[in-house]
């Protein structure tokens, strides 16, 4: 498996020397290497318009040279004409081998062999666990340990704090969700 400077993670048969498999890591048009397609508008024999200095005036040359950075080959990453790049920094799998997750510039992308799998880190922080939500089952606080268990989305757990409501405070509950 390997990642990189690329907006795709690929899976790769070594022996064979085999693309098994790209994984797009992101669809967000502002970074830079994104679209298949290019604008050719704006885009001459030369290269881009917009790297072009267009004016006579050695005014504006002296205040870009000046603006320009020493040593970076990026140039003055505060002009809005420079894109930050999607690069994918680390690649991990889990211990089952069922899925594998990618560190990119755009954050932490999660893949599973799993179609059943959901993996939605919405409200969820560190004290979000099955043992966090068993002790909430224990003091009766139904409606959070429900939600909780929703939100960690393990099946068993969302059956457990479910079948933890008492009959008679299912209406409470579900009026707290």
């Amino acid at each position: 498996i390997a990642g990189g400077r690329s907006k795709f993670v690929c899976i790769y048969q070594v022996e064979q020397k085999i693309l098994l498999k790209k994984f797009q890591l992101s669809h967000n048009r502002s970074l830079d290497g994104i679209l298949d397609k290019l604008n050719s508008k704006n885009v001459t024999e030369a290269g881009p318009v917009d790297d072009f200095n267009v004016s006579d005036s050695d005014s504006e040359v002296d205040v870009r040279n000046a603006n320009a950075l020493p040593g970076a080959s990026k140039g003055n990453m505060s002009k809005r004409r420079v894109k930050p790049e999607l690069r994918c920094k680390s690649v991990q799998f889990s211990p089952t081998g069922q899925e594998w997750a990618a560190a990119s510039t755009e954050g932490l992308v999660v893949f599973s062999l799993d179609e059943n799998m959901i993996f939605d880190p919405v409200n969820i922080d560190e004290e979000t666990t099955p043992k966090a939500i068993l002790e909430l089952l224990k003091q009766r606080s139904f409606a959070r340990a429900l939600l909780m268990a929703l939100n960690l989305g393990e099946t068993d757990v969302i059956i457990q704090a479910y079948r933890a409501v008492p009959p008679e405070d299912i209406p409470l509950t579900a009026q707290s969700l």
